[in-house]
């Protein structure tokens, strides 16, 4: 509370000397009590019996109250711990045990039930707007928060994959020629004078040291997010749960690998995929997710006597397959995997929760920014969608069915006059552009704008 200013007098104050010379009304100058005896208005034994009962009084109160107040506190703690529960339950450690009796009643002398439902909302909301980043801090004490002693610092491996995208996305924004960036737009399927944006541009990276310092925080946290990879055991998750945190971390994985070794003459494919991670006690680079974890051959893969010396082979087992693999191959992981190529799909976060929907995503809108034609005589199609038609072992008419399905409605009647009989003969197929670009999915670095 603001402190009072008091102003004294100098008449306030007088020396022991001048007090003396006060004189004492003439009632009090036999005594006090003589005084408060001989006044009418004053019953001196019922003040003393009085004054005494309301002392006791007071404190038999206040003692009640502290009671009280303990319960107000006991049932507030419980209440707290009944929002974890409740918020996140979801990510607490089988190991961490809650008591699970139900609550008393939350009323007391204290409560008031519309404050207490506003605040409930209030409290809940503030939970639930927490972010994933949110839960894995400290304090700045050094000693644990309430979220490490209830478990809930610790990331799924899911969450963990997206976080680290998220953050290496940002620092390449950060890090980009900004009067190099541009737009990706699509047309909209349903009406075609809706552009729909695809994604953010970056041409180049701006790797000079005032820049890289300009990042550095951003970096310590994506590095402090890859350290927590070493504790992740993939063998673990679920076919879903593998394809999306395995192109999280590939593209990571890429990205971070330009900001290390930059665009010097030494810097080739190879070098960037064979940039690792510590992910479950195991050395593991872009190349060995792409062929021997998701078991996709690129077409751009480094050179053979290269992959003869790769790390990954150690973790192979005796049946030649990676601890890490999938049981069998997905096609659409063409249109998710980027290593930072012209001709390379854009970057954009995927889940366990949405993963087939989101890869359909990422190939109808790889197909329809990507394809052209060429005076209305040949389709020029990037030798990813080449790839998966041959891995998804497509004829030429089910691949034209499922390239017009993702095209708009003037797209598909240009399509549908350049193909007439012999479709093999109207295709081209692009070669691989390896000059640096990436499309970043707008979402990932809108805050940066």
């Amino acid at each position: 509370m603001p402190s009072k200013n008091y102003r004294y007098s100098s008449s306030s104050f007088s020396s022991s000397s001048s007090s003396s010379q006060l004189s004492t009304p003439r009632a009090f100058q036999n005594g006090p009590s003589q005084a408060i005896d001989k006044s009418p208005l004053w019953d001196v034994e019922k003040v003393k019996c009085s004054f005494s009962s309301s002392v006791y009084k007071s404190n038999e109160e206040l003692i009640g109250e502290i009671a009280e107040l303990d319960t107000e506190i006991l049932l507030l703690e419980r209440y707290l711990l009944s929002l974890y529960r409740s918020s996140f339950g979801d990510h607490l450690p089988a190991s961490l045990s809650l008591d699970n009796s139900p609550l008393p009643p939350y009323k007391t002398k204290f409560y008031n039930d519309r404050a207490s439902s506003e605040s409930d909302k209030s409290v809940l909301s503030s939970f639930k707007s927490l972010s994933e980043m949110d839960k894995i801090k400290r304090s700045d004490s050094g000693h644990p928060s309430l979220a490490d002693l209830l478990g809930l610092n610790t990331l799924s491996p899911n969450k963990l994959s997206e976080e680290i995208l998220r953050s290496i996305c940002v620092v390449h924004y950060k890090l980009s020629d900004k009067q190099g960036h541009s737009r990706i737009v699509k047309k909209n399927s349903k009406n075609e004078n809706i552009n729909e944006e695809l994604g953010v541009v970056i041409g180049k990276l701006c790797l000079e040291d005032d820049n890289l310092k300009s990042v550095e925080s951003l970096l310590q946290n994506f590095r402090s997010l890859v350290q927590k990879l070493e504790k992740v055991d993939p063998e673990r998750m679920a076919r879903e749960e593998k394809l999306a945190f395995w192109i999280n971390i590939h593209n990571a994985l890429v990205m971070h690998a330009y900001i290390v070794y930059g665009f010097s003459e030494d810097t080739t494919s190879t070098t960037i995929l064979k940039a690792a991670f510590n992910i479950g006690g195991e050395r593991i680079n872009a190349y060995d997710v792409q062929s021997s974890i998701l078991g996709i051959h690129a077409c751009h893969s480094p050179s053979r006597l290269w992959t003869l010396f790769s790390p990954a082979r150690s973790s192979k087992t005796s049946s030649g397959r990676h601890t890490y693999s999938l049981d069998y191959a997905e096609p659409l992981l063409h249109f998710a995997l980027s290593t930072g190529a012209s001709t390379d799909p854009m970057v954009r976060v995927y889940t366990a929760e949405g993963i087939f929907q989101e890869l359909r995503q990422a190939r109808d809108s790889f197909i329809q920014t990507s394809v052209r034609f060429e005076k209305e005589t040949k389709i020029l199609l990037p030798k990813i969608i080449y790839n998966y038609a041959k891995d998804t072992s497509l004829d030429m008419a089910e691949l034209f069915n499922t390239i017009s399905e993702c095209l708009t409605e003037t797209q598909r009647t240009t399509l549908t006059r350049v193909v007439k009989k012999k479709q093999d003969r109207y295709i081209r197929w692009i070669n691989h552009d390896s000059n640096f670009r990436y499309i970043i999915y707008p979402e990932l670095v809108r805050e940066s704008f």
